[in-house]
């Protein structure tokens, strides 16, 4: 009896690259006498907090104490919520900018291709009825794509699947016991992932 792990397919994830924030602020102490929020930034942006509703530039009234006082911007579409520090006799001046994202890639589907997942563990002597997990999980970015269970003997063709690599953790379905891991690439139709024995 001899348990093989053949070709395997790919369901590549779509990757967010995390963008940067469009608003952001930078605080810088000045001696006043008093404790207060002044907020310099873009013409027209609004800001709310102790107890103000104002469009920039503003000064925001507050106790003359340590605090952290929660404040939240808002400037074309975008929001930005934050505690800023207080300190007694300062005034803290915040410095918002804003930062135009990016325009949207023109985003074409890749190439994606068909795929089969097979469950071979039928023609195996000591566990025949064993269906397996397969557990498909990008190669790059580590995130999970999907888990298939496939009950002995049976085949599950995917569609759609992206061209790349993964992970593929294989386990048997009722005792989540884990079998076995193995690094697959997918550049065209048919690759199979099969498990069990030959």
């Amino acid at each position: 009896m001899k348990i093989v792990a053949t070709s395997i397919l790919v369901l590549v994830a779509m990757v967010r690259i995390a963008a940067a924030d469009a608003l952001s602020h930078t605080i810088e102490f000045k001696p006043s006498g008093k404790a207060a929020i002044k907020v310099l930034g873009p013409e027209g942006a609004r800001v709310t907090g102790a107890g103000a509703d104002d469009t920039l530039p503003t000064v925001l009234q507050v106790e003359n104490a340590d605090a952290f006082i929660p404040v939240t911007i808002t400037f074309k579409g975008e929001t930005l919520t934050t505690k800023i520090e207080v300190k007694r006799g300062q005034t803290s001046e915040v410095r918002v900018a804003y930062t135009a994202p990016a325009a949207a890639a023109d985003k074409k589907p890749g190439r994606t291709y068909v795929a089969k997942l097979n469950n071979h563990m039928h023609k195996c002597a000591d566990a025949p009825r064993t269906a397996l997990i397969f557990e498909l999980v990008n190669r790059v970015s580590g995130a999970t794509l999907g888990a298939f269970e496939i009950k002995a003997g049976k085949v599950e063709q995917l569609n759609g699947v992206a061209a790349g690599e993964l992970d593929v953790r294989i386990s048997e379905a009722r005792s989540k016991k884990w079998l076995a891991t193995k690094q697959y690439t997918i550049d065209k139709d048919g690759v199979v992932i099969s498990y069990g024995c030959e």
